[in-house]
């Protein structure tokens, strides 16, 4: 979701925006921007998720709280998932995954498989990808990981050569073009971040009528004919914003700095600082500033904010990389520095943190590497003639307290990075939870060549 986040931000206010690990955004990609050159072909990097292996802090086939695998492609094989291809809503979602859908609502639709008859074409498979907008170094990783990823199975002879990317520079009519010219190059998956949920449909259901298949990353959309992949928004702002609220004992004064009101992100972050603030009647919001999910922005609003209230704030719910940028705000104006989440995780969040270890209550990791290789990892499940048990797979991000905090820092953090932490293992999850929602088919190896 942060993916999508930042586009919305870069479009709606222009402001530049940071993300995504900043060793990584080497990646040369010859990206196309009009749909007569979409047969471009991006060229490979090295950069990409490490898999120097460890834990992530939540996944799991049984347990929403299971260890995540360690080292590389682990095999996948698909025991009977407890959903239905032909159905869709809550209902076909997996009981020990439902709770990584809680508020799924504000952002996405459960909608039936639209795979139920496809048939996987043999290797080599030819991949691509559509993007909405590669401008900010979250995009740019997350391009470089899946370059990474298909340049490995390539190495095996079972892609046909490197990843084919077209982006359409924040012009929804020309990602539709893009998806279209795609489709009728051959490509047998498509990778699509859309910059409109809906309005690409139409787009998706042609490749998909040509025996294409289409895979969303961090950008949902409302059509069958795609199957999102993505992480939840709502739980991991939750559980940021509750850990904000125990640490200061349930009760007080508390500011939210918001991303771009109005867009689908930032709603569904809204509704989880909402129900939070409900389950806690003792915490009083006190105002709302529109951060954009920009730490220059989000400084400047806050230290407006604050020149006109004087009174004591006690926490800070914050909807993303917006956390440094609100305490240089504070201290600024020379008032103490709420204790707040840290809603993506980003490096320089985690430099804060480090410098200020009673600050920071909670963050979530939206690592644009594990993004990348959980869509990988689902495409190479369904190229193998696994079937999921409907079109939206969510699941659960690293959540990082004072006691794995070790296992994400590094020593070059600084408040200035621009980079995300990876997980040990470079990915969301272990492999094995995304068994619950699939039948049939082969095991798979997402990095074969490791």
């Amino acid at each position: 979701m942060l993916g999508a986040a930042l586009l919305a931000t870069a479009c709606s206010s222009g402001a530049t925006t940071s993300g995504g690990s900043s060793s990584d955004s080497s990646a040369s990609a010859t990206v196309v921007t009009s749909s007569a050159s979409a047969s471009a072909v991006a060229s490979t990097s090295a950069g990409g998720a490490s898999s120097t292996g460890a834990t992530a802090s939540s996944g799991g086939a049984s347990s929403a709280g299971a260890t995540a695998s360690s080292g590389g492609g682990s095999t996948g094989s698909a025991p009977a998932g407890s959903g239905s291809a032909a159905a869709g809503g809550l209902d076909a979602v997996p009981a020990a995954a439902r709770d990584n859908y809680a508020g799924f609502e504000n952002f996405v639709k459960l909608l039936p498989n639209g795979y139920a008859s496809y048939k996987p074409p043999a290797a080599p498979w030819k991949f691509c990808l559509s993007e909405s907008y590669t401008g900010n170094s979250w995009r740019q990783n997350h391009l470089a990981e899946l370059q990474r990823l298909v340049k490995g199975l390539a190495d095996t002879g079972k892609a046909t050569g490197d990843l084919v990317v077209a982006d359409s520079n924040g012009n929804t009519a020309l990602q539709i073009s893009q998806i279209n010219n795609l489709a009728g190059q051959g490509c047998t998956v498509i990778v699509a971040l859309p910059g409109s949920a809906d309005a690409t449909c139409d787009a998706i259901a042609k490749a998909r009528a040509r025996g294409v298949l289409v895979l969303t990353s961090d950008a949902p959309a409302n059509c069958a004919d795609a199957v999102n992949v993505s992480f939840n928004g709502y739980t991991g702002m939750y559980a940021g914003a509750e850990a904000v609220a125990k640490a200061i004992g349930g009760k007080g004064d508390v500011l939210v700095v918001t991303g771009v009101p109005g867009v689908s992100a930032e709603a569904t972050e809204q509704a989880a600082v909402d129900a939070v603030a409900k389950k806690y009647p003792d915490i009083k919001i006190v105002g709302t500033v529109a951060g954009n999910w920009t730490p220059a922005v989000a400084q400047a609003g806050v230290a407006k904010f604050l020149s006109t209230h004087q009174g004591t704030i006690d926490g800070v719910f914050e909807m993303g990389e917006m956390g440094v940028g609100t305490a240089r705000a504070f201290r600024q104006a020379g008032r103490p520095v709420p204790v707040m989440n840290a809603a993506s995780g980003e490096c320089a969040a985690f430099a804060y943190w480090k410098a200020n270890p009673d600050k920071v209550a909670f963050a979530v990791v939206q690592a644009p590497e594990a993004a990348a290789y959980e869509t990988f990892h689902v495409a190479l499940r369904m190229l193998n003639g696994q079937q999921p048990a409907l079109n939206t797979l969510l699941y659960p991000i690293p959540r990082v307290t004072s006691a794995n905090f070790a296992d994400f820092y590094q020593p070059s953090f600084t408040e200035a990075s621009t980079c995300y932490p990876r997980s040990p293992d470079g990915r969301a999850v272990a492999d094995s939870y995304f068994d619950q929602f699939f039948t049939g088919g082969s095991p798979v190896s997402t990095e074969p060549s490791k």
